[in-house]
């Protein structure tokens, strides 16, 4: 069920990418037809919430995640002959869920502080 949802997550987000790519385009194409330059599109998040969402993701890869991960493999290694105490399949699946969300939150908060840096560059400390 997790990866079902995972799976349609992405698809999602990949079609509202090429969704916005497509309408920055035609932005584009419409300011060239002005005759104006094309404005730099604003970051979607703030640098505070970038950098919190890098840290969160940390926390939850490198933090739970991992102890999760440890946990499970501990008690295959040290359970093996008793199925009550080796973890199910649910265990497996929360603590797959939790690093994909912490590597997730990395890897978008990583991706929004290089739109904040870009965008800094261009227009300027002081027209934020």
């Amino acid at each position: 069920m997790f990866i079902a949802i995972y799976v349609t997550a992405i698809l999602v987000s990949l079609i509202l990418h090429r969704q916005e790519r497509r309408h920055r385009s035609e932005v584009a194409l419409e300011n060239q037809h002005l005759g104006q330059p094309t404005p730099a599109s604003r970051p979607k998040l703030p640098m505070l919430e970038s950098w919190l969402n890098v840290v969160l993701g940390i926390f939850l890869a490198f933090g739970f995640g991992t102890l999760f991960l440890w946990t499970n493999f501990s008690r295959l290694r040290d359970f093996p002959q008793d199925p009550r105490l080796t973890p199910q399949s649910f265990e497996w699946e929360f603590t797959s869920v939790i690093l994909a969300t912490g590597i997730a939150l990395v890897i978008l908060g990583i991706q929004s502080l290089i739109q904040n840096r870009r965008y800094s560059q261009i227009v300027g400390p002081e027209k934020k």
